[in-house]
């Protein structure tokens, strides 16, 4: 166990043994087992998620690294940014996604083929559809 990321996962994964006494045995609870893992890997992750963010707020304000906008100038593509004796900061600049402008396209449509924009704009409002709703799912600690 020489590097950090070793440590970090046999210490992580230890706590999830039945002698860490964090997640114990279940008597008369079918569903016990099931949930406590996910629960605990839930605020694992949730810790995990907001120490990270102020991790690299932190390091953004000592100005270790650039901000996000200095990180996109610098194109598409994957680009080592800096490095210490142990670590290596990359960042990766994915192609930005295209949206469509349903206004621009109305106003466009309606110059172009002199159409009434407000008739388009209600008829394009008649084509929206509901897309799967956003989903959440998370166990609740509620026993003793």
């Amino acid at each position: 166990m020489n590097t950090i990321k070793e440590k970090i996962t046999a210490g992580v994964l230890a706590l999830m043994k039945p002698d860490a006494k964090i997640i114990r045995k279940f008597k008369d609870d079918d569903l016990g087992p099931y949930f406590s893992t996910i629960f605990f890997w839930q605020e694992v992750k949730k810790y995990s998620e907001s120490a990270l963010d102020a991790a690299w707020k932190i390091a953004a304000s000592a100005k270790v690294v650039p901000d996000d906008d200095d990180l996109r100038d610098k194109g598409q593509g994957e680009h080592i940014i800096s490095d210490s004796r142990q670590f290596s900061f990359i960042a990766k600049v994915d192609k930005p996604r295209q949206t469509f402008d349903q206004e621009t396209f109305i106003k466009q449509l309606a110059e172009r083929f002199k159409l009434n924009e407000e008739l388009l704009t209600k008829m394009a409002a008649n084509c929206l559809k509901d897309s799967k709703p956003p989903l959440s799912k998370r166990i609740l600690e509620v026993g003793k």
